[in-house]
């Protein structure tokens, strides 16, 4: 008999056990400037009146505490910082950074570099920075000349490097959005990256029940805990293999 109805007796022991309830309070926005307990304790206060006096403040005290970095469990509060894209291009500052990035061009050439000038020009798209080398043409079997070379290389606008930026990023406004660009003096090669920050406070699996038996539940058309997704996945293309 027992045999029988083991089946319906482990799902009426699974559905007595299962419990659904909120947890983990988080709070997050734009930017590097971290929270302060003060500043969090009104709101946690409307969102979770339901607790005593003394679990919300300990919630502002955790919240705005320095996270202790433990992977997927978040204590405290945190700076989250992405860099999704980049772009690298040559953009040699000086002579010599130019005859290493060039060394092969001016070798091939039979060319001696002695100086530089740069030219930058807007564009559409960025900026066309052309380099022009002065120097010495050593032809083989002929007599040495003096003469120029120019290189050009495309800059992309930093609006460019941010918008492919956000658009690898979940939620980009989310984050407060910068470029920055680092230059390479050895290689002569210059980055540029976009760099999204964020400032996340978060109790990862903190619970919000006011009892052991009391769960913490808000039904979904409560726009403080749920939203509605507007992602769009990507059309499918080609033939579905059966």
């Amino acid at each position: 008999m027992e045999k029988r109805i083991r089946p319906e007796l482990v799902a009426i022991a699974e559905k007595a056990t299962t419990v659904e309830s909120l947890s983990g309070p988080m709070f997050q926005r734009p930017g590097t400037k971290l929270f302060r307990a003060a500043e969090l304790q009104p709101e946690i206060d409307r969102l979770y009146g339901h607790l005593p006096e003394k679990r919300r403040k300990q919630l502002a005290a955790g919240l705005t505490a320095p996270d202790s970095g433990r992977p997927h469990n978040q204590q405290g509060q945190r700076v989250d910082r992405i860099t999704p894209y980049s772009e690298t291009f040559v953009e040699p500052a000086t002579l010599g950074e130019a005859r290493r990035l060039f060394a092969k061009d001016f070798k091939d050439n039979d060319f001696t570099p002695k100086s530089m000038t740069q030219k930058r020009t807007p564009t559409a798209t960025g900026t066309s920075l052309e380099m022009t080398f002065t120097g010495t043409k050593h032809p083989r079997g002929a007599d040495p000349f003096d003469t120029t070379t120019t290189f050009t290389q495309k800059i992309p606008t930093d609006a460019a490097i941010l918008t492919a930026g956000k658009a690898l990023t979940n939620n980009p406004n989310r984050y407060a959005w910068r470029v920055e660009r680092t230059h390479d003096n050895k290689s002569g090669n210059t980055k540029l990256t976009a760099v999204g920050e964020r400032v996340t406070a978060y109790l990862h699996h903190g619970s919000l029940d006011p009892t052991r038996r009391q769960h913490f539940t808000r039904p979904e058309s409560n726009p403080d805990f749920y939203a509605t997704s507007t992602f769009a996945p990507p059309a499918a293309t080609g033939t579905p293999t059966p």
